[in-house]
């Protein structure tokens, strides 16, 4: 039986400021890089997914972080691709300001959508790996 692979290509545009990302009302995920405290300058610390980027990002708190020099990336993707594109991609970075989904492989009989899904960062698309696969960075493989 052969596997179907989804494949999701991202064109990765950037740098935006905060203030100017207004142009961006379509859906896909954001990274932002800026300077942390403890990990240094110019560092992945944020990966998002928003329906309007510009509203979503009107909406963080840049400064309630202590972050400076925020640099923001974006990709679109369909909204109906966001939830997994975004775990997927966090799991696969680790951003310092990212919590869920950095500390072990993504479970996939919780989600065995992921298991298939390959994604193509093109452009802009900074720290991130090129090519991210659920296939790699789901938890199938550590149970052998």
């Amino acid at each position: 039986m052969k596997t179907q692979i989804e494949i999701v290509n991202i064109t990765w545009e950037g740098p935006l400021s905060p203030d100017g990302v207004e142009k961006h009302t379509s859906s896909g995920v954001y990274q932002y890089y800026g300077d942390h405290h403890v990990y240094g300058s110019d560092v992945l610390l944020y990966i998002g997914q928003a329906t309007n980027l510009a509203e979503r990002i009107s909406g963080h708190r840049f400064d309630k972080w202590c972050d400076r020099n925020i640099q923001i990336y974006f990709g679109p993707v369909e909204q109906d691709m966001l939830d997994r594109v975004e775990k997927l991609l966090i799991c696969a970075s680790a951003p310092a300001r990212n919590g869920q989904h950095v500390k072990e492989p993504l479970d996939e009989t919780l989600d065995e959508s992921l298991l298939n899904l390959l994604i193509l960062n093109w452009g802009a698309y900074r720290g991130l790996l090129p090519e991210v696969s659920g296939y790699r960075f789901t938890d199938h493989l550590y149970k052998l």
